[in-house]
C-alpha cells in the first residue's frame, strides 16, 4: 500500500542514475522504496565501485582487495547492512598494528589503535600527542561525515597545527594513510580533516562482513535495474530539465531527473560546457590519486594476532602499509593461511601505476621481503588491484567549495549530486550526500534542504 501511495504521489517520474558504485546503489535503492522508476547506468562489468572482493585461487578463500571496513560509529551504512539482511555476518576487527621502526627494540612495536602506544617514543612524547589529539576533537566538535558549514579550520593546512615531528609521524601521516591513502608531504591535508579523522579512525572500533564489502553493495544491485557496460556520455537537458543521458554507444535514455554518483572528474565530464561552469570547475578540481593493492596469497601461518604494518616513511618506498586479511577476518580465510595485502599509496602509485601486474607484484615482494623473512618462497600467487581514482583528497579550502557547490546545484531543478568526494572518502560520507541528494529528487520543489 505505501508504495502505491507513492506512486501515486510522483506519478510516472523516471530517475537515471549515473554510477553503481555504493551512492548510486544506494540512491537507487531509496527512491525505488518511494515508487520512483529508476534506472542506473554503469560502464564498468560489475557494481561496487572501490568495494572489491578477489578470492584466493582453488580456495574458499576471499578477501576485500579495495574497501576494508565500516566504523562502528556508520548510522546509515549499519541501518543499510540491517536492511539488507546482513547484520550477521558483521565482525570486528581485533588484531594489533606493527609498526617497523628501528628505534624501537627489535625493529618494531606492536601497538593497537584506540589507545595506542609508540615505544619508539617517550612516554612524554605518547602523552602530549593524545593530549593534543583530545583537545582538537574537543574543540572542533563536528559530525564527520557530513559537509561542516561556517567552520573556519578547513582553510589550515594539517601540517601547520602538527609541527611536533614524533606526532607528524605516528599521528598526521598514519592518519592520512589510513583515511586518505595518501603521504601527507606530497598532498597535505586540510586541519578540518584531520580532526575528522580523529574522529573515525582513533575513536571507533572497525567491522568486516563475512561475504566482503561488496556483499552490500551486490545486495543492494539485487532489485535494481542496474545496466553494466553502459558507459553515460552526457547529460541531455531541455528548457533547463534533465531530459536524458546519452551513451558513448550512441544511445540514448529519456528520465525526468538524473543523480550523478560518479567520480568527480567524470561527473564534471556529463555536465553542459555552457552553463554549468562552476560547478564543472569544482568537480574537475578534486585530486583523487591512485592506488595499488597486491595480494600476496602465502602458504605459511600469519604472525599472531597482527593485522596490520606499517612502514617508516621513506619516499623511494613502495608500500606504505600491509594488511593480513586472515587475522582482519578469520571468517573470510578458512585455510588460516596469510593473505598479505600491501598499499601501495599516493604518490608511490603514481611511479607504477602503468606498469604491468607482474612487474608491480614483483617489485613489492622484493621490497617486503627485507621485513618478512623468506617471503618470495612462501607466495602461492598475488593479485593486483588498480584504482585509477582512489581517495579524493580534502585540501584546505575543500570544506568550503562544498558547500558552495552544493548550493549551486540546489538551484538546479532536476540533477543531484552525490559521492563521497563531498567531506572526506568514507562510505558514510557518501550515504550521507545520497540523503541529501534523494530528497532533493523527491521534493515536490525540486529545491533542497538545508545543509
Amino acid at each position: 500500500m505505501r508504495i502505491q501511495n507513492r506512486e501515486t504521489e510522483y506519478g510516472n517520474m523516471k530517475v537515471a542514475i549515473i554510477g553503481a558504485g555504493l551512492a548510486g546503489l544506494a540512491a537507487g535503492r531509496k527512491l525505488q522504496k518511494n515508487g520512483i522508476d529508476v534506472t542506473v547506468f554503469e560502464s564498468s562489468d560489475r557494481v561496487g565501485g572501490r568495494a572489491v572482493t578477489i578470492q584466493r585461487p582453488d580456495s574458499a578463500d576471499i578477501v576485500d582487495a579495495g574497501t576494508q571496513y565500516f566504523h562502528s560509529n556508520y548510522v546509515r551504512a549499519l541501518s543499510l547492512i540491517c536492511e539488507t539482511g546482513l547484520s550477521g555476518q558483521l565482525r570486528k576487527v581485533s588484531g594489533k598494528t606493527k609498526f617497523f621502526d628501528e628505534r624501537a627494540g627489535g625493529g618494531f612495536f606492536v601497538t593497537g589503535h584506540r589507545i595506542p602506544y609508540m615505544s619508539s617514543g617517550s612516554l612524554t612524547d605518547n602523552l602530549k600527542m593524545a593530549a593534543r589529539g583530545l583537545w582538537r576533537m574537543a574543540t572542533n566538535p563536528m559530525n564527520p561525515y557530513a559537509v561542516a558549514k561556517g567552520t573556519k579550520i578547513d582553510s589550515i593546512l594539517a601540517t601547520d597545527r602538527i609541527r611536533d615531528p614524533f606526532e607528524q609521524e605516528y599521528s598526521l601521516r598514519t592518519l592520512a594513510m589510513a583515511g586518505a591513502l595518501s603521504e601527507p608531504y606530497h598532498a597535505p591535508i586540510s586541519y578540518l580533516h584531520l580532526v575528522r579523522l580523529m574522529r573515525i579512525i582513533v575513536m571507533t572500533d572497525y567491522l568486516v562482513l563475512d561475504g566482503g564489502i561488496s556483499s552490500l553493495h551486490e545486495r543492494l544491485a539485487k532489485d535494481l535495474d542496474v545496466r553494466l557496460h553502459t558507459p553515460v556520455q552526457k547529460i541531455l537537458f531541455a528548457n533547463g530539465m534533465p531530459s536524458g543521458i546519452s551513451t558513448t554507444t550512441g544511445k540514448t535514455f529519456s528520465c525526468d531527473k538524473v543523480i550523478v554518483a560518479t567520480p568527480p572528474g567524470l561527473a564534471s565530464s556529463l555536465l553542459p560546457e555552457n552553463g554549468w561552469e562552476d560547478e564543472r570547475q569544482f568537480l574537475s578540481s578534486i585530486s583523487q590519486p591512485p592506488a595499488i593493492t597486491v595480494t600476496l596469497f602465502l602458504n605459511s601461518k600469519p604472525d599472531n594476532n597482527v593485522w596490520s604494518y606499517v612502514f617508516r616513511p621513506d619516499r623511494k618506498r613502495l608500500v606504505s602499509f600491509c594488511i593480513e586479511a586472515s587475522h582482519k577476518n578469520p571468517a573470510m580465510i578458512p585455510s588460516g593461511l596469510s593473505t598479505l595485502q600491501a598499499w601501495i599509496c599516493d604518490p608511490a602509485a603514481e611511479r607504477v601505476i602503468d606498469k604491468s601486474d607482474e612487474a608491480i607484484a614483483n617489485e613489492v615482494i622484493r621490497e617486503l621481503a627485507r621485513d618478512f623473512p623468506n617471503l618470495s618462497q612462501q607466495v602461492e600467487s598475488t593479485h593486483v588491484q588498480r584504482f585509477t581514482n582512489a581517495i579524493p583528497q580534502c585540501l584546505p579550502g575543500h570544506n568550503q567549495e562544498a558547500l558552495r557547490f552544493l548550493e549551486m546545484t540546489d538551484k538546479r531543478a532536476g540533477t543531484a549530486f552525490c559521492g563521497d568526494y563531498f567531506s572526506g572518502g568514507y562510505m558514510e560520507s557518501t550515504l550521507w550526500s545520497v540523503d541529501r541528494a534523494t530528497k532533493r529528487i523527491m521534493a515536490a520543489s525540486d529545491r533542497g534542504p538545508a545543509l
